[in-house]
């Protein structure tokens, strides 16, 4: 045993004799990291994936920090692995594009990546919530009691509907005008398609965080003891003045600053808000999806001929992050 993991293995002690909800998020991650895999290979058996081994080991240490924190899971669907690319293209679009009202659903939650089969084997909730979705994008919300054994509470079906792959391009207005081309032409038709399409998303996940009855709140107050007084400083510094705040702040204070902001005056507060729904929409890809990797569709490996519109970054569920 070498002595990383001997370290991991006190803190799993340290966290099991506190209870998970009264341990930081980070020694939550180090129980998990320090934990035997449910369901662990045994010698002998077929290799697994290691994407699907990686993607298991980041969703048990999502629903080990949303018990810790008391935030709800937002669970984005992998499917099939036929539909897992485009889906992929999809949830990208919408964590980078979606309105400013699913900004600040999705900050409010702990967000992972995970196939329907692995929510049930490792939530065991009812059969029915957690059923196969007929829809290639589909989520669920998901409440967790503190304790780790414990089924979800409540469990939330996200399923929009939405016209999954692009429409067939526009006829010619006339014989003399050349048919729209497949790849690197005028993608204005395939544009509006995504654009409508991460409208239909944004709605569906607001209404459903409604429904489930989010309470921004108390994720605030949560987010808020979770912050050194640095942090609070610099935090109520941009309340006050504006000006830049540090990526990994706003996307950990993002909730409890726009709570904030509703006691500001008028002016600042409305500007307050669409600026922190702007930065997280900029900053999107630099927060950590759980299950998954952001993809860049301008990078070489990607061998992508053309980029379609609203996805020039996306979730990427056949990779793991370089070691």
């Amino acid at each position: 045993m070498s002595n990383r993991h001997r370290l991991l293995v006190r803190i799993a002690a340290v966290v099991a004799a506190a209870g998970f909800a009264a341990a930081p998020a980070w020694c939550v991650r180090a129980a998990v990291l320090a934990a035997p895999a449910s369901g662990a290979q045994k010698p002998g058996d077929a290799a697994e994936d290691p994407v699907a081994a990686w993607r298991r080991r980041q969703f048990v240490e999502a629903v080990a920090v949303a018990r810790a924190e008391g935030r709800p899971l937002l669970v984005l669907l992998v499917p099939e692995r036929k539909d897992a690319w485009e889906a992929g293209h999809w949830f990208g679009a919408l964590l980078r594009h979606g309105d400013d009202a699913f900004q600040f659903d999705a900050a409010a939650c702990v967000l992972a990546c995970a196939p329907i089969a692995e929510v049930q084997a490792r939530l065991g909730a009812a059969a029915a919530a957690v059923a196969p979705s007929p829809c290639e994008v589909a989520l669920l919300l998901v409440d967790l009691p503190a304790s780790a054994k414990a089924a979800p509470t409540k469990v939330t079906r996200i399923e929009p509907a939405l016209q999954f792959r692009p429409p067939t391009p526009p006829e010619p207005k006339s014989p003399s005008e050349p048919p729209v081309p497949q790849r690197g032409g005028d993608l204005a038709w395939q544009l509006d398609w995504r654009t409508q399409g991460v409208r239909t998303l944004s709605a569906a996940v607001h209404a459903a965080a409604q429904k489930h009855g989010v309470d921004p709140a108390a994720v605030a107050m949560a987010t808020e003891r979770g912050l050194t007084a640095a942090e609070r400083e610099q935090a109520q510094a941009w309340l006050r003045d504006g000006g830049d705040l540090a990526p990994a702040l706003l996307l950990r204070a993002a909730v409890a600053l726009r709570q904030q902001a509703q006691a500001l005056p008028a002016p600042r507060r409305t500007q307050a808000q669409a600026e922190l729904a702007t930065a997280l929409r900029a900053t999107a890809a630099d927060r950590p999806v759980a299950g998954a990797v952001w993809g860049n569709a301008y990078c070489p490996p990607c061998g992508m001929a053309a980029v379609s519109p609203l996805c020039e970054r996306f979730l990427d569920f056949f990779r793991q992050p370089q070691q």
